[in-house]
């Protein structure tokens, strides 16, 4: 009986270090990807992409009230970053991850309509929820 006990022992304290570890890649989990991408918006590039609730920047029509979509930084400097938004919107945030990290093909850039942030927004933004996922720009369109 002792031997059953020492085995589940082990196995939840293996299961507590993978868990903590983010399994074998050691990878950190979700909190790795956040503290990436707190990383990267503390230091915005030209070309990063930024997945958004759209609606608490711009003017959007959706039937839900709210829409969700992609940002493109197209300007850093020191104390703003000026971004466009994709033309088109989703009514969930789980379309406008996919999109995201998809192929950006079909995006189509509205590049009108340029919003100026203090680069400090985007910290907050991102705490809030408005920004809710950063791909880094080398690739994108």
């Amino acid at each position: 009986m002792k031997k059953l006990v020492y085995f589940a022992l082990l196995l939840c304290s293996l299961s507590l270090l993978t868990a903590c570890t983010g399994g074998a890649g050691g990878t950190g989990g979700a909190a790795a990807g956040a503290n990436d991408e707190t990383a990267q918006l503390k230091d915005p590039k030209v070309g990063d992409l930024y997945a958004a609730e759209l609606s608490e920047l711009a003017e959007f029509e959706v039937p839900g009230g709210k829409a969700f979509g992609l940002l493109k930084v197209i300007n850093v400097a020191p104390d703003t970053v000026t971004v466009v938004t994709d033309s088109s919107a989703w009514d969930d945030a789980i379309s406008a991850k996919r999109e995201l990290h998809g192929d950006l093909k079909q995006v189509v850039w509205d590049g009108e309509d340029e919003i100026v942030l203090a680069r400090s927004q985007l910290l907050e933004m991102h705490r809030k929820e408005v920004i809710f996922g950063v791909r880094r720009g080398a690739s994108n369109n």
